[in-house]
């Protein structure tokens, strides 16, 4: 389970303190589809960096399981954030001169795993794109190179999934197909967590929280 507790982050721009995150209090169980909504600068990309220890609150505690990882040096949130997290982004965040297998492959290169291009290719299989395994990003759909994206955020067997946006970038149909992996990645226990300013995609999760000015305003 993720637990934030009354956590809050400020930046300081060196002029003036942002407060990007006030006194947030959340629970997400193991195996939830949540959507994290609301507009620009309403603080919900903050709260998903704190949750994938891509950066620490400025105050509170942070529960994964029983363990307050809020306090980790960084070598030991960083092994966390590799076997445990699995991040989906916009804009694919692909290689251009890369093959779809390689791509995935990439997380497993850092822990030299020696199975890396089986598992690379099953990771694609499961998601349709066993006959595009050798396409660079330019030979693909914006579908196709979600799909891969999500493919390599699997590979490495996460807990939890953090998609940002992950249907902006695609038509409605297509986004309807993601939204739909990451149902069926739910109901296998993986958790996933989205963000999104659409209400349309927000509705299709279990649950909603709603974000602004850095506060919950409706879960």
């Amino acid at each position: 389970m993720i637990e934030l507790s009354n956590i809050s982050k400020i930046f300081d721009t060196g002029f003036n303190q942002v407060n990007a995150l006030s006194d947030i209090d959340v629970k997400i169980d193991q195996g939830e589809f949540v959507a994290i909504k609301g507009p620009s600068g309403s603080g919900k990309s903050t709260m998903m960096n704190i949750i994938g220890l891509l950066d620490r609150p400025t105050k509170g505690k942070y529960f994964l399981g029983n363990n307050d990882v809020s306090t980790l040096s960084d070598n030991k949130r960083s092994l966390i954030r590799r076997n445990l997290f699995g991040f989906v982004f916009q804009n694919y965040n692909l290689i251009p001169r890369l093959s779809a297998v390689r791509q995935v492959e990439m997380p497993l290169i850092y822990r030299r795993d020696k199975e890396k291009r089986k598992k690379s290719i099953l990771a694609l299989s499961k998601l349709g794109l066993a006959e595009r395994i050798s396409h660079s990003p330019v030979k693909l759909s914006g579908g196709e190179q979600q799909r891969v994206s999500i493919a390599r955020a699997l590979v490495g067997e996460p807990k939890v999934i953090l998609a940002d946006e992950p249907t902006g970038a695609l038509d409605s149909k297509t986004g309807e197909e993601i939204i739909q992996i990451f149902k069926s990645l739910s109901d296998e226990g993986i958790t996933v967590i989205m963000i999104t300013h659409d209400d349309s995609v927000a509705r299709k999760a279990q649950r909603i929280i709603e974000m602004k000015d850095g506060m919950i305003i409706e879960e």
